[in-house]
């Protein structure tokens, strides 16, 4: 009988926060939670669509080397192995030519330390613009140094969340403001 009690308490503390957001506000809350749940819903039917026709390529590929004589066997694997190589090799210059942007004599200052003052969309907005920006420093011709400088608090971990790649970016990335990182001594 202590667990309809405790439950019932729980329920209680729920509602008092509840009473403290307007309707409208509720409403935006549980429009958002349902359209997280869609989007998990929708990203585990892509995950396992894509499973499948990965199972499916892989029988493929079971049957046709099935099919083979030993030496076809044996070429096709070599096939594979010079086209993971170019990959590898693209891959690689694709990297070079990223880094070469930090000796670039441009350099363009992205101050992050006015997150606070910003709404999460403006946020989710900045950070799309980030990865904009680092697109356009790193590629083509004329290159430019860029630092992102005062991410810290909320927006650090919105910039882990939603740009997990930011890390290897071929960018300057300190936690220190405009001001204290560029200080004239």
């Amino acid at each position: 009988m202590e667990q309809p009690a405790d439950h019932e308490t729980s329920l209680k503390d729920e509602q008092q926060p509840a009473a403290a957001i307007s309707k409208r506000q509720m409403k935006r809350l549980q429009k958002m939670e349902r359209q997280e749940e869609n989007k998990k819903a929708k990203k585990a039917a892509e995950k396992e669509q894509k499973q499948k026709l990965l199972e499916l390529k892989r029988a493929e590929i079971g049957k046709m080397l099935d099919s083979m004589t030993e030496a076809e066997r044996e070429q096709w694997h070599q096939q594979q192995k010079g086209k993971k190589q170019q990959v590898m090799a693209a891959r690689q210059a694709s990297k070079a030519h990223n880094q070469q942007a930090l000796s670039a004599p441009q350099k363009l200052v992205i101050d992050l330390d006015f997150s606070d003052m910003m709404s999460p969309s403006e946020v989710k907005s900045l950070l799309q613009q980030l990865s904009y920006s680092y697109s356009a420093a790193v590629s083509g011709q004329q290159q430019v140094h860029l630092h992102l400088l005062g991410a810290t608090g909320s927006l650090e971990a919105a910039l882990h969340k939603q740009l997990p790649g930011h890390v290897h970016w071929a960018a300057t990335k300190s936690e220190k403001n405009f001001t204290e990182y560029f200080q004239v001594s």
